[in-house]
């Protein structure tokens, strides 16, 4: 009897290798596998069928066959189920069943490079607009809870907002960011949402974005660039106020970008009639200059020293001058 068996055993396996979508033959060589104890050969015989150029729907019906015929019999084999599914989705390649299961045994075994990258290629060749913010979110959950991997999950969540975004997902986001300190970034995320603010937060929005050049990036020319964009049309912002005097008393930065940042103190204290903070912020430049920009900026104190009727100290500065320069007619007639 059990030679019979054996037999047809045999000519099933035989005849699905030309005809693998025979779910009579499958049913009847499962049941031959239990009574021979041989379910090797059946699990041969679907790997041998799956490495066909089959169609995708018949990948996927088979596909699930096979894993189930697997998980009853070899089920601690996780890294043979996750082969069997991988060349399903080779077969089929947008098989959301297909891609769950997969994602399901890699997580198991914590196999996070694989899921990322199973992630990545159905994220990639995915088309519909639902579906892929589930794909991103997914991607997001795992690459951040699980497999700790920051700066992918910080890309994920990036890729779906830029489809589909919530208030609560975009703090999230800007959290992330500033924890890795993806300054770059976090400006651009500040800066895409600067059209939807009121003018108030826009100007508080760009004194974050100037701060986090300077401070973060070391990128003092950057930083005053987005000051200007507050100065245009309101002097009155603090902390805009307040980066724009540490750039213009960084002694690491260029003089000619120190130049750049005293002429806008001068312009931006002059409209808000504050004569006497550009004096402040003048005297405490003046060590950092050079000799002949020490002269121009001495000369310049006396003269705003003296329209603010400050004799004494304008007369220091024009003193200052002299020393620096004794020949000079100019000064001896300012001091006198």
């Amino acid at each position: 009897m059990s030679e019979e068996k054996r037999s047809e055993f045999t000519d099933a396996i035989s005849q699905l290798s030309t005809d693998p979508n025979n779910d009579q033959l499958w049913d009847k060589l499962e049941v031959l596998a239990g009574d021979l104890d041989d379910p090797e050969a059946v699990a041969a015989a679907y790997r041998k069928s799956l490495a066909k150029d089959l169609e995708p729907e018949l990948a996927v019906s088979l596909g699930k066959r096979a894993a189930h015929f697997h998980e009853e019999w070899f089920g601690d084999d996780r890294d043979g189920l996750a082969t069997l599914l991988s060349r399903v989705i080779d077969l089929h390649p947008t098989s959301e069943w297909a891609m769950q299961r997969l994602t399901y045994v890699l997580t198991v075994s914590e196999r996070w490079d694989d899921v990322i990258a199973l992630y990545q290629g159905f994220i990639k060749q995915t088309t519909d607009k639902s579906r892929l913010v589930k794909l991103l979110d997914e991607a997001f959950q795992v690459t951040k809870d699980l497999a700790n991997r920051p700066d992918l999950a910080i890309d994920f969540l990036k890729a779906k907002l830029q489809i589909e975004s919530t208030p609560k997902q975009l703090v999230a986001l800007e959290r992330l960011l500033e924890r890795h300190e993806r300054w770059v970034d976090l400006i651009s995320l500040w800066r895409d949402a600067l059209p939807s603010l009121s003018a108030d937060k826009q100007r508080d929005s760009l004194a974050q974005i100037a701060s986090t050049y300077f401070e973060k990036l070391k990128d003092p020319t950057e930083s005053l660039e987005a000051l200007r964009e507050i100065f245009t049309d309101y002097v009155g912002h603090k902390e805009a106020l307040s980066t724009l005097e540490k750039i213009a008393l960084d002694e690491s930065i260029v003089d000619a970008l120190r130049a750049e940042a005293l002429t806008t103190i001068r312009d931006v204290y002059g409209r808000a009639e504050r004569p006497t903070d550009i004096v402040r912020v003048i005297g405490e430049v003046l060590p950092l200059c050079d000799e002949p920009v020490r002269m121009l900026l001495h000369k310049e104190l006396g003269e705003r020293l003296s329209e603010l009727e400050e004799h004494a100290a304008s007369h220091d500065h024009y003193a200052a001058l002299l020393i620096l320069d004794t020949s000079s007619d100019a000064t001896q007639r300012s001091l006198r």
